[in-house]
């Protein structure tokens, strides 16, 4: 009878120790899938600014391309310098 007990006890050791193993390892899986997410996220967020970023700048590239060619090729200085603040 006493062996039956300590059988029964152990088995039930070792569903918990399993139970327990599998829900740590689901537990770690999902977080670890959820921050390679995030990571993914961050990034492309951060490409998305950067092309914003230098969408922005040929846009002014372009417009000061534009009126330097409207001034014939030969801005006075003081022309060239309003073209090259006014697209700031």
């Amino acid at each position: 009878m006493k062996f039956s007990f300590v059988h029964k006890s152990s088995i039930y050791i070792w569903m918990i120790g399993i139970v327990a193993a599998l829900v740590s390892s689901f537990t770690v899986e999902f977080y670890e899938s959820r921050r390679l997410h995030d990571q993914v996220e961050i990034q492309f967020h951060t490409k998305v600014n950067s092309l914003e970023q230098s969408m922005r700048s040929l846009s002014q590239l372009l417009y000061s391309t534009h009126h330097f060619l409207q001034n014939g090729n030969n801005p006075t200085q003081e022309q060239f310098e309003h073209e090259s603040t006014a697209c700031e």
